[in-house]
């Protein structure tokens, strides 16, 4: 019994077919997004201080908000709203915190970053793609 004429051809088309779905599927899921950020889930701090003091943090597309600032040092906890339409977090550096940020908050959803604040200047950004140079980025001075 020998195959029917063009079997191999079809056999190939739909091995090569399915491998092509595999790697575009492979593709798809291998996030994205700005190859500099960080995308370790270490870096991403969502536990609170039992003794920390909550800050209110707005971002939408392109400013962060912050209702009352820190102005002291001592353990704080940003909670961080996003109220735009695209995907956002917080990241911060100063200080005694060295890039520290929230994982990925999807619009209307929040997340926090629990941080000890010494006294210095910290910056505070989205590092999300460009958002940081779209003007996602502010400043506190901790005395």
């Amino acid at each position: 019994m020998t195959p029917r004429r063009g079997w191999g051809t079809k056999r190939q088309a739909l091995t090569t077919l399915a491998a092509l779905s595999a790697l575009a599927l492979a593709a798809c899921s291998s996030g994205g997004g700005d190859p500099g950020a960080a995308t370790d889930r270490e870096s991403a701090i969502t536990s609170s201080p039992g003794n920390s003091t909550q800050i209110a943090v707005s971002e939408n597309e392109f400013s962060i908000n912050i209702a009352n600032p820190p102005s002291t040092a001592g353990a704080y906890t940003f909670v961080v709203e996003n109220s735009g339409s695209v995907s956002h977090d917080l990241a911060i550096e100063g200080p005694g915190v060295e890039s520290r940020r929230t994982p990925r908050i999807e619009r209307g959803e929040s997340g926090e970053l629990a941080v000890d604040l010494e006294p210095g200047t910290y910056t505070l950004w989205c590092s999300v793609g460009n958002h940081r140079e779209l003007g996602m980025s502010t400043e506190i001075i901790v005395s």
